[in-house]
C-alpha cells in the first residue's frame, strides 16, 4: 500500500562552532523533517540514498521514499503478496547491482522489484532449513564476491541467489569456533576480505576469507580483566576508515581495533570511554552508528547523548571528541539526543535518524555561520530574538539592537559569551536605555555610540570604556528638539554630521556643541503637502550616502534624493504602467556597489538601478532583466 505527501525541500544552513565547551556546541540551522512535513513516524531507524537519487526512510510504521518534494509510503497489505511484508523496516541496503533490500523488525527480508514496484519476500519457514531462521532482522551486507549476508536474531545467513535459499551460521555451545551469539546486529567486510560480525551479546566475530567454507569464527569478547579487550559485548556498528582502522560502537564506549605489526604484538582494542566529567570524551549510552564523511571526519551517534565528532588533530590513542546535544531552546539544533543512524548522501549532506525527533539534515558544504540567539539572563546570547540593527565599532566589536531586549554587545567567535556587557533599560541604572526597542546603532568619528529607539528617543554613549550617556528626547515645547521619540534610522555622513530618520515624515540633522556651552539642537525637514519638493510623506526606513556625497532616503512613499544645497528633495516612485519605475513605493533599504549600481530593496522585491545608463529612471528586476511594472 502506498500513500504520498508533498513537501518542498528547503535549503539548510549549517554552522559548526569553534573549540568551545561541549554544552555550547550545536549544529546551527539544522533542517528537520518531521510529522508536519510528511514523515510517517518520528522514529527513523535508517536513511539511505539509492543510485537514482531517491532517499529512503525506515520509520517505525512506514517505509518511505523521498524525492525532495514528495513522500511515497509503503506498508504491508494482507491482501497483496506483492506489498512489503511489514512497514517497520530497520535497515535499507542497495547492493552493487542496484537492487534494494529491506530488513524488517519481525517480517523477514524484502527485495524491491523496481520494474513492477513489487516486493519479493523472504520469510522464516519452520519446515525449511534453508529459509531464514528468524523473521527478526537487523543487518544486510554484500561482500566483494556478490554474496548477500543477512543478520537476524537467530544467526548469520548467506543468501544463495540461484536457489533463493540461505546458508545458516549459528551459535553452537559445543563448537568453540561457531558464531558467538545468534543476535547479529551489524556485518562488515574489510579490505582484506574478512567478514566482521557484531552481535548483541557475544562481541565481535571475524570470519576470515579463507575460512568461509568452514564457518570457523575468531571471537573478540569483553574481558573485565583485560583493558585491551572489547569494552562491551553488545556491538551496534562497525566501520573501517580510510586508513584501514576498524572501529566498533558498543553499549559502553567506542573501540578501535589495533592489528599486530609484529609477531610479538597481539591484537588489541583501544577504548574510548564516555566520561561524564570530561566534555572531550565520546558520548555515552549505546553508540548506535559510526560514519566517516567525505572529508574524513568520523561521526558517532549515541542513543541518549547526541552526536560526537572525532577531533583528529591529536593522537588517536588519546583522542578528543566534539559533542553536539539537543537544546530545547534551540530550534535549529539536534531535534533529539536519541540518535539511531547516520547517512551521507551523494551531495555530502549528512542525514541523522532519531528516535522521536524525525530526521535532521546537516549540509557542511554551505557557508558556515556563527549564530547568536537569545538565552536566559546571565547565560549569554542575545537579549532579544528580533534584531533590527547591527554595527561594528572601531575596536572590531559587534553591537546588535533588538526589538524588545535592548542593546547586546557581541564578542566575535564566541556565541556562548554573546550578550556580555549588554545595555538594558533599567531605571536609575546609568548608562542605560530609555526603551528596550533598539532600531538603529552607529559609531561616529569620535568613537561615540548612537542608539535610536522605538519610543525612547536617541541615546549617545560616550567613548569606551566610560560610555556615559546623553539622551535626546522629543519636547513639544521646543521646535529644535528631537522631532519624535520614534527613531527609525541613523546616518553619519562623510562630514561627520549626524542624520536622524524619524518614524513619520521627518528628517533631522543634529547640530552639536561639544563644548557644552550651548545646547545641541536639530534642524528638521518635514513633508509639506503644498510643496512637491519637500520630503515624501510616510515612514523613513533607511538613510544612505552615495559615493558623491548625496543623501538618499528610503520611505514608505518612494525613494528620495536630498539636494542639500537647496534643501529640497527629488522623488522616485512607482508608476503603474511604467516598466522602468520602482517596483514599489515602500523602500526599505538602499545600497551602491563598487560599480556605482544602486540596489533598492522594496516590498515588491529588489530593484537594480544603473544611473549612468538609465538616467533618472530605469529600475530593473535582476531576476530576469525585465523592467518592473
Amino acid at each position: 500500500m502506498r500513500n504520498s505527501h508533498k513537501l518542498p525541500l528547503a535549503a539548510a544552513l549549517l554552522a559548526v562552532g569553534g573549540p568551545l565547551p561541549a554544552q555550547d556546541l550545536r549544529l546551527d540551522h539544522l533542517e528537520h523533517l518531521s510529522l508536519e512535513d510528511g514523515l510517517a513516524h518520528s522514529t527513523v531507524w535508517d536513511v539511505q540514498q539509492d543510485r537514482l537519487g531517491f532517499l529512503w526512510f525506515a520509520t517505525s510504521n512506514f517505509l518511505q521514499r523521498y524525492d525532495g518534494y514528495r513522500f511515497e509510503g509503503y506498508k504491508e497489505d494482507p491482501d497483496d503478496p506483492g506489498s512489503i511484508s511489514s512497514g517497520e523496516v530497520v535497515e535499507i541496503y542497495e547492493d552493487r547491482q542496484g537492487v534494494l533490500w529491506f530488513a524488517t523488525r519481525s517480517a523477514g527480508l524484502n527485495r524491491l522489484d523496481r520494474a513492477q514496484e513489487r516486493f519479493v519476500r523472504y520469510r522464516h519457514d519452520p519446515a525449511d532449513p534453508r529459509s531464514l531462521a528468524s523473521d527478526a532482522l537487523q543487518a544486510i551486507h554484500q561482500d566483494r564476491a556478490g554474496n548477500l549476508w543477512v543478520g537476524t536474531q537467530a544467526g548469520l545467513h548467506r543468501l544463495d541467489r540461484e536457489t533463493g535459499g540461505f546458508v545458516r551460521y549459528q551459535h553452537d555451545p559445543a563448537d568453540a569456533e561457531s558464531l558467538s551469539h545468534d543476535w547479529v546486529w551489524v556485518i562488515l567486510e574489510d579490505r582484506d576480505g574478512d567478514l566482521w560480525v557484531g552481535t548483541f551479546g557475544g562481541g565481535i566475530n571475524r570470519l576470515d576469507a579463507a575460512s568461509r567454507g568452514t564457518g570457523a569464527f575468531v571471537h573478540y569478547r569483553h574481558d573485565p580483566a583485560d583493558p585491551a579487550s572489547l569494552s562491551h559485548d553488545a556491538v551496534f556498528d562497525l566501520h573501517e576508515d580510510r586508513s584501514g582502522a576498524l572501529w566498533a560502537a558498543t553499549a559502553d564506549g567506542l573501540n578501535r581495533f589495533v592489528r599486530p605489526t609484529s609477531r610479538r604484538a597481539r591484537e588489541a582494542f583501544v577504548r574510548y570511554p564516555h566520561d561524564p566529567a570530561d566534555p572531550g570524551s565520546v558520548g555515552g549510552g549505546q553508540l548506535m552508528a559510526i560514519h566517516e564523511d567525505r572529508e574524513g571526519e568520523l561521526w558517532i551517534a549515541s542513543q541518549s547523548t547526541g552526536l560526537s565528532r572525532l577531533d583528529r588533530t591529536g593522537n588517536e590513542r588519546s583522542a578528543r571528541f566534539v559533542r553536539y546535544r539537543h537544546d530545547p531552546r534551540d530550534p535549529y539544533g539536534l531535534s533529539s539526543d536519541a540518535l539511531l543512524n547516520l547517512h551521507e548522501d551523494r551531495s555530502g549532506i549528512l542525514w541523522i535518524a532519531t528516535r522521536g525527533g524525525g530526521v535532521d539534515k546537516f549540509d557542511r558544504r554551505r557557508e558556515r555561520f556563527t549564530t547568536y540567539r537569545p538565552r536566559p539572563a546571565g547565560d549569554g546570547g542575545l537579549t532579544g530574538d528580533r534584531v533590527w540593527a547591527v554595527t561594528e565599532d572601531r575596536a572590531g566589536g559587534l553591537w546588535a539592537g533588538t526589538f524588545d531586549g535592548g542593546l547586546s554587545a557581541l564578542e566575535r567567535g564566541s556565541a556562548a559569551r554573546a550578550g556580555a556587557g549588554r545595555e538594558r533599560a533599567a531605571a536609575g541604572d546609568l548608562p542605560s536605555l530609555p526603551d528596550d526597542s533598539v532600531t538603529s546603532i552607529l559609531e561616529d568619528g569620535r568613537g561615540e555610540l548612537w542608539t535610536g529607539t522605538y519610543g525612547g528617543g536617541l541615546v549617545r554613549f560616550g567613548v569606551a570604556p566610560a560610555r556615559h550617556s546623553v539622551r535626546y528626547r522629543h519636547d513639544p515645547r521646543d521646535a529644535r528638539s528631537l522631532g519624535s521619540d520614534y527613531v527609525r534610522c541613523l546616518l553619519a555622513d562623510r562630514s561627520g554630521r549626524l542624520w536622524v530618520g524619524l518614524r513619520k515624515a521627518a528628517l533631522q540633522r543634529l547640530v552639536r556643541h561639544p563644548g557644552g556651552r550651548q545646547k545641541d539642537y536639530f534642524i528638521t525637514y518635514r513633508h509639506d503637502p503644498e510643496d512637491p519638493r519637500s520630503l515624501s510623506s510616510g515612514y523613513i526606513y533607511d538613510l544612505f550616502e552615495d559615493r558623491s556625497g548625496e543623501l538618499w532616503l528610503g520611505t514608505s512613499t518612494g525613494l528620495d534624493r536630498f539636494e542639500a544645497g537647496a534643501g529640497v528633495f527629488a522623488h522616485h516612485r512607482h508608476q503603474p504602467g511604467h516598466r522602468d519605475s520602482l517596483s514599489s513605493d515602500v523602500v526599505t533599504s538602499i545600497y551602491e556597489d563598487a560599480a556605482g549600481i544602486f540596489w533598492i530593496g522594496t516590498s515588491a522585491g529588489l530593484n537594480r538601478w544603473d544611473r549612468a545608463a538609465g538616467g533618472e529612471e530605469g529600475f530593473r528586476c535582476p531576476e530576469d532583466g525585465a523592467r518592473r511594472d
